[in-house]
């Protein structure tokens, strides 16, 4: 049997990709600018969230078990089959409509999106859109900059096995030397010389997977937040996190989060109707990760057809809004049902295969609701 799902770890994504969308809703509600940035909230947060659970639920799920090389091999098959098609698919259909449904260039060119395409099947497109927002040209870049986050969770996930062979105390002290050594790199580079080293952020990740190593030590039990009980806790602490003003903050603010809500008994979020809304998006969330930019752009190119020559502007948020959500959660969860699901439960089977297990599938959950 695998292990039970951790409802409240679903909800908390579903909390991180809201965050995320938010981030990017200038690509959708282009007159805004840059609004959002100056705003004051780290909306960008919630992919640090993202990277917390990550770390955190893959630890949980397979720290003891890589022993062998069958195992190994078995957990890169499973993570192939959970996270290729659909980034794969989604880029595809980015390609497929800058050549066809693009008269106002917001998709920008087949060539732009194909070599974001090769970045991303590589598992180098955090180095790709490094480059890519360094570069004044910009001529090998499309717009698809939120797969960057996706080869870096995959590039950790190279390392996944070698480095939970080390003793629990080394991998802390790592953890916490990988926290300050990019805090203060980001700290002491300028901002405009930055991108590689905010792109290539693993601090959370590491916290993430800390906490799971914990789970099972006196440590992890004496210090479960049993006073948080019944508190209202996700607004307070969400609100904490996007008003972090650095990396070193914002990792240890989501690893804070992700260890309240790993215990599972509603200490940061108590069963109710809204979490249930939070743990269906959550469930969905790598859809809607990938697919939202995607949908914005659509709907810009369907309203300039819909209302050629008209200059957008705030009088049109609500029909833009009333467009693009729909669309994305359906596709969301479609891209769920007829994507994912079946394809995670071949991959699990094909993992199974290499260690003689007759299990199902795994409920192990990460950035991209890993099963």
């Amino acid at each position: 049997m695998g292990q039970q799902k951790n409802q409240e770890i679903e909800a908390l994504r579903g909390i991180a990709v809201a965050l995320a969308v938010t981030s990017h809703g200038a690509n959708l509600l282009f007159w805004m600018g840059d609004s959002i940035e100056r705003s004051g909230y780290s909306f960008w947060a919630g992919v640090d969230v993202f990277f917390a659970i990550s770390g955190f639920v893959i630890a949980k799920a397979f720290a003891d078990r890589l022993g062998t090389w069958r195992e190994i091999a078995a957990f890169f098959v499973r993570r192939a089959f959970r996270l290729l098609p659909t980034s794969w698919l989604w880029l595809f259909v980015v390609i497929a409509l800058s050549a066809e449904f693009n008269s106002t260039w917001v998709f920008t060119t087949p060539g732009s999106n194909i070599s974001d395409l090769w970045s991303v099947v590589l598992n180098v497109s955090n180095f790709h859109f490094a480059h890519c927002y360094e570069d004044i040209s910009k001529s090998t870049c499309g717009y698809n900059g939120q797969y960057w986050s996706l080869s870096l969770e995959e590039q950790f996930y190279l390392l996944f096995p070698l480095l939970i062979l080390l003793p629990r105390r080394w991998f802390m002290l790592l953890s916490v030397a990988t926290v300050f050594a990019w805090e203060h790199a980001f700290s002491f580079i300028p901002a405009n010389d930055a991108t590689y080293i905010y792109l290539t952020r693993v601090s959370p990740i590491f916290l993430g997977v800390c906490i799971a190593r914990l789970i099972g030590t006196r440590l992890y039990a004496d210090a479960e937040p049993v006073k948080l009980a019944g508190r209202i806790v996700p607004v307070v602490l969400v609100f904490a996190l996007m008003k972090s003003t650095s990396l070193a903050s914002v990792s240890m603010g989501s690893a804070a989060i992700v260890w309240i809500a790993s215990y599972g008994r509603g200490y940061f979020f108590a069963p109710c109707t809204i979490r249930r809304v939070f743990e269906w998006l959550g469930a969905r969330s790598f859809a809607v990760y990938l697919i939202h930019n995607p949908v914005f752009w659509f709907t810009r190119e369907l309203w300039s057809r819909i209302r050629p020559g008209v200059t957008f502007d705030h009088h049109y948020t609500i029909a833009f809004l009333a467009t693009a959500l729909p669309l994305l959660l359906l596709l969301a969860e479609i891209n769920y049902r007829v994507v994912e699901t079946p394809l995670r439960d071949i991959g699990a089977r094909l993992a199974n295969r290499f260690t003689g297990s007759k299990q199902g599938r795994s409920s192990g959950l990460s950035i991209a609701q890993q099963d």
